[in-house]
């Protein structure tokens, strides 16, 4: 099972001093984490082409978390639905 330390981390292009990645998991979702330089993480639910996904259980919109345990937290989520 993927958690936070599997995450590559790269520049974020359209956020200053914010750095995002991505990865996908068998069931067909996957996650975007863009982490700020306020030390926060905001994840998303993501399809295939990298769309962000409204209608799961998970939640109906971006995710706000303070630490990388939350963030491994939601991926166990994501990987199980």
């Amino acid at each position: 099972m993927k958690n936070f330390k599997h995450l590559n981390f790269n520049t974020h292009g359209n956020i200053p001093f914010a750095e995002h990645a991505r990865t996908w998991f068998d069931n067909g979702y996957g996650i975007s984490v863009v982490y700020s330089e306020w030390d926060d993480y905001e994840i998303a639910v993501i399809d295939t082409d990298g769309a962000l996904v409204y209608d799961t259980p998970i939640t109906d919109d971006v995710i706000r978390c303070f630490t990388s345990d939350d963030v491994s937290d939601i991926m166990a989520q994501i990987q199980n639905l």
